[in-house]
């Protein structure tokens, strides 16, 4: 599915929306005046880094679950984004500010026609975000444990998903339909003898795992989560704070939380980390009292690498932004070879 790109009617112009941009790296755009703005684009936003702060810019986009076309899209987002996010960020998610017309320019300052919206996020310290900590070599099995912990309490507080069991295996059935038609896409350069061979793994586990993941819906496990559980969302500091939950598409954030664990546990492996797959499950399995079969957890580990392969071949959808089409499909490789270790032994 192809990104569609939306000029803001509020702002005018395609090049009044780039004049909004480049006052947003501008210092004196903000209120605290900070040394210096640098800027950072991912899939769905801009985000400006001050001194003090992150702010937050949803792109005027079309794309899969979002249509942030309009201004009062990009408003409802930044607000879900906000609402989401204070229930394992309390800290660190602050509020919506609007991006204001003064005097011709865009501005964070002073009065006038609001033209955008930002979520205000205060700034986490680099360093200790978990990716950067396993970078280091410095991530301990402890420091998995208090994330665990912390993640199992949120689960907790969790009401189960009101959806009937046959529709929760529904929904995880069409999201492998998904990612094997993904891969499988021409325009993405992939091998076809690769995605067929994974398609057959993964739905092989599928089978074998069924009847467990039905067992666990049945019994009120799935939740609606975090949605995108990576090292890099991780902050461990005196308190744990995960950021950056996926807003865009509901849906993918009712999981079974195991699979959520699943998720860093991938993250983590791609990231070396390669003991943390052991120490994930079973911090989870003591915090939450919740036993895994051996082989649904194989098929979710499997299962989340493959969507990281798939992710990584969606950068390849905006050339204007990811020019670079072979750092993404070397990423998709990486990813896709974890799975087919994952699934095989599923």
């Amino acid at each position: 599915m192809a990104v569609e790109v939306g000029v803001v009617s509020q702002v005018g112009s395609e090049r009044a929306y780039a004049a909004m941009l480049a006052a947003l790296q501008r210092p004196e755009t903000y209120p605290d005046r900070p040394a210096a703005v640098r800027c950072v684009q991912t899939h769905y936003s801009w985000v400006f880094l001050t001194d003090r702060y992150a702010y937050k810019l949803k792109k005027p986009i079309r794309i899969r679950g979002a249509d942030l076309r309009t201004l009062s899209a990009r408003q409802a987002a930044c607000q879900t984004e906000l609402t989401l996010n204070r229930r394992l960020a309390p800290t660190t998610y602050l509020d919506v500010v609007p991006v204001r017309s003064v005097g011709g320019f865009a501005s964070l300052i002073g009065t006038g026609r609001t033209i955008d919206w930002l979520v205000r996020m205060r700034r986490l310290p680099a360093e200790r975000m978990a990716d950067q900590i396993a970078l280091r070599g410095d991530l301990r099995p402890a420091d998995l444990d208090r994330v665990v912990a912390r993640l199992v309490a949120f689960y907790t507080s969790l009401p189960s998903e009101p959806g009937s069991p046959r529709e929760i295996l529904v929904a995880l059935e069409a999201r492998l339909g998904e990612i094997c038609d993904e891969l499988a896409r021409p325009e993405f350069g992939m091998r076809r003898e690769w995605t067929e061979r994974l398609a057959i793994d993964l739905h092989k586990a599928w089978r074998a795992a069924r009847p467990d993941a039905a067992a666990r819906a049945s019994a009120g496990r799935v939740r609606e989560c975090h949605g995108d559980l990576r090292a890099e969302h991780i902050y461990l500091g005196e308190t744990i704070e995960v950021i950056d939950a996926l807003d865009s598409e509901p849906a993918l954030r009712v999981l079974d939380p195991a699979e959520e664990i699943a998720m860093l546990a991938v993250d983590l492996e791609h990231l070396g980390i390669g003991w943390g797959t052991g120490v994930l499950r079973d911090a989870y399995e003591r915090h939450s009292t919740d036993r895994m079969p051996d082989g649904l957890w194989c098929f979710y580990l499997g299962l989340r690498a493959l969507n990281r392969a798939k992710v990584a071949l969606w950068h390849l959808e905006s050339p204007k932004d990811y020019p670079e089409p072979e750092p993404w499909r070397r990423v998709a490789r990486d990813f896709g070879d974890m799975a087919a270790t994952w699934l095989r032994r599923a």
